[in-house]
């Protein structure tokens, strides 16, 4: 008995942290933060961070440089390299000196070989025309010309006339046209079928959800603007102010009516996230929908 109790104490153990990981995964949301500035060029860092930082990525866009990187426990993992001028040009430096020797001696090597080769292409030439003057006339006793064909007139014979360049092209078009139509068609006689026709709905819906959850829950942005022109510069003014959207963030946007031309000075920052559960939600009802596993059969095995 005492046996029994121990193994089903195990067993218990393993199932409550099972459970624990399992909550833990799907309870425990993805976060993402993008900051970035412009002014003449674009400068944004993206970070996005899972299990309290447990699993981070991180990408940055700088003018001098562009990083791309993942975290996993700690450990960093570069997947694109620091693209740096200032350390290119040193490596130049360093390296010009010792390889001016060794390229000066490929290019001779090289120019030599060409000449080589420029000659001996000279000498054929030379050879074929010699050749095409002393060919007879003809080689039958009728006086008909050489059976061989001349590059020209092999030419001649394989250029395809312009109508029939346009009548294919045109048939190509209309080959697109009738596989577009058949489709079409298709698709119009799967969704004519009771139940399927909802699909499309149920799609876009489940989509628009999605992208809902994906939508950053904070965005502050900070601008200074000139086009160059005040009464341009008030109207942009005017229609930026028709959007709600923007007071109810927080949104500091000043215009510049004294600047002679176009400038835009902003910094942004938005933050937001999204729980594996609710993705894992809206997937299973797609794949769990009647109608959309019909859709899908009908699709790929045909009607």
């Amino acid at each position: 008995m005492t046996i029994v109790l121990l193994i089903l104490k195990i067993l218990g153990i393993v199932l409550l942290v099972v459970l624990g990981l399992i909550a833990l995964v799907l309870f425990v949301p993805v976060r993402y933060r993008m900051r970035g500035s412009y002014r003449t060029k674009p400068a944004v860092t993206l970070r996005v961070s899972y299990l309290f930082h447990l699993f981070v990525f991180g990408f940055d866009m700088m003018p001098e440089r562009n990083d791309m990187y993942i975290r996993i426990f700690g450990f960093k993992k570069i997947l694109t390299e620091a693209d740096n001028t200032e350390e290119f040009e040193d490596t130049i430096e360093e390296t010009a000196g010792a390889g001016v020797s060794a390229a000066a001696e490929e290019t001779a090597e090289a120019a030599a070989d060409f000449a080589q080769v420029s000659v001996e292409k000279k000498e054929e030439k030379i050879e074929a025309e010699a050749s095409e003057e002393t060919f007879p006339e003809s080689v039958c006793g009728d006086g008909s010309e050489k059976s061989g064909d001349s590059p020209k007139k092999k030419r001649k014979k394989d250029r395809i006339p312009l109508w029939e360049r346009v009548d294919g092209f045109f048939g190509r078009i209309r080959d697109v046209l009738l596989r577009i139509q058949a489709v079409r068609t298709r698709i119009k006689k799967i969704l004519e079928r009771e139940g399927v026709r909802e699909v499309p709905g149920f799609l876009l819906n489940r989509a628009l959800l999605l992208l809902k959850r994906l939508c950053p829950k904070k965005f502050s942005l900070t601008m200074a603007y000139s086009t160059g022109s005040p009464d341009t510069t008030g109207q942009l003014l005017g229609v930026l102010a028709c959007f709600p959207y923007a007071f109810r963030q927080g949104w500091s946007i000043t215009p510049d009516f004294t600047a002679d031309s176009f400038y835009v000075d902003a910094r942004f920052d938005l933050r937001g996230r999204v729980f594996l559960y609710q993705v894992l939600m809206i997937a299973l009802s797609v794949l769990l929908d009647k109608n959309c596993r019909t859709l899908y059969n009908e699709i790929r095995h045909g009607s």
